[in-house]
């Protein structure tokens, strides 16, 4: 069977406009991932294109060549502008249209538009670039998303598919006269672009499926007030650091946080100026330690944070700063402080002991009088 690649043209062209429309109606549903209609766009006008360029033989080149090559050209525009947008950050209009410019500006040179080689050179170097940067704003995204290191290695092929075709046609030029839809690099890039069409377009999508779950996940660990980890959260992060210290042998120490008086607060300034406290205090726990660490609020006034490999010492030094951070930050707002740690961590120690331990120091430090550390040690 002789593969047909004008066949392989229009099916791409046909299927990137249902890919195309349906990343629009996905994107602009109510909370829809706003990168979406991006791709979208990309998607209609690397459909325009590719349907324009298989009517070569029918319409004049002003519309195969001239448009077609354009309307390519902006999709992968679009698709670095996506990209973009899907890290936070919006691309300005010069720089996805100038790919387009740059191409229809070249195709008023006659003897640039007469030379198939030239043509054949300057497209693929324009969506090469467009690539590589698309390529590296991608990698740039730092978020867990599995999706996203099979996306760049499916553009990366894309890329090397047309670095190549733009060396092939500079140093082996078809020869004068040749159609290009009858070379072999045409049948190659017309199947390796469906491909590329099929696989970038089922990743774009699950890439953003996979960021709606984190985000979702993330809601469900996150106290909605303080946006620490709430307890349920917390609980099972720290298991896990505990764990993880036992392994290596390390200590590790908790620290149990609770604001002085309140209720007195609440009681005399208000809900809304007690919520403010929270608020602040929760801000300058995750400021007063090291990003390895964990903070969370287990409920009410009361804060919790894990140091892992952190010895007793380490963890006392610790509670003494951020109590007294938060009485200089705060107005004189106090706070107890009850600290556990284990210098040999055992088998037996779980966190359920730590935190009684720590527990049982808060309330120490709250019977002496607060505003004040207490250390406790679980053996």
């Amino acid at each position: 069977m002789v593969l047909d690649g004008i066949t392989v043209l229009f099916d791409t062209a046909l299927l990137s406009v249902i890919v195309g429309a349906l990343l629009i109606f996905a994107g602009t549903r109510q909370n829809g991932d706003r990168s979406l209609p991006i791709w979208g766009a990309g998607y209609l006008c690397a459909s325009a294109g590719v349907f324009l360029f298989a009517l070569r033989s029918h319409i004049p080149d002003i519309w195969s060549v001239d448009l077609g090559g354009s309307g390519l050209i902006l999709a992968y525009g679009l698709f670095f502008a996506g990209v973009r947008r899907f890290a936070g950050h919006r691309t300005p209009l010069w720089v996805i249209f100038a790919g387009s410019a740059i191409w229809l500006s070249a195709c008023r040179i006659e003897a640039f538009y007469n030379s198939g080689q030239a043509r054949i050179i300057l497209f693929s170097g324009i969506d090469l670039a467009y690539l590589v940067v698309t390529c590296v704003a991608l990698a740039r995204i730092r978020e867990a998303l599995p999706s996203k290191a099979p996306l760049v290695f499916v553009l990366g092929l894309h890329s090397v598919a047309y670095f190549t075709r733009a060396l092939s046609a500079f140093f082996i030029p078809s020869p004068s006269g040749t159609h290009i839809v009858i070379t072999p690099w045409f049948i190659v890039l017309a199947v390796e672009s469906f491909f590329h069409l099929v696989a970038s377009s089922l990743l774009l999508v699950t890439m953003s499926k996979e960021r709606s779950e984190n985000r979702v996940q993330r809601l469900a660990s996150i106290d909605s007030l303080t946006g620490l980890h709430n307890r349920r959260s917390f609980l099972e992060q720290a298991s896990l650091k505990l764990k993880g210290s036992a392994q290596r042998m390390r200590p590790a120490c908790l620290l149990m946080i609770d604001i002085d008086h309140f209720k007195a607060i609440n009681d005399e300034a208000g809900h809304q100026a007690g919520d403010k406290v929270l608020q602040e205090v929760a801000i300058l726990l995750e400021r007063g330690v090291r990003p390895m660490d964990l903070c969370g609020r287990l409920g009410g006034e009361e804060f919790v944070c894990f140091l892992a490999d952190c010895d007793r010492s380490q963890g006392r030094d610790v509670a003494e700063r951020l109590r007294l951070t938060i009485q200089r930050e705060l107005a004189g707002l106090t706070v107890s402080v009850g600290v556990a740690c284990t210098e040999d961590i055992s088998a037996e120690v779980d966190l359920e002991h730590m935190l009684l331990a720590a527990d049982h120091a808060l309330y120490a430090s709250k019977k002496e009088g607060r505003n004040r550390v207490t250390l406790a040690r679980v053996a």
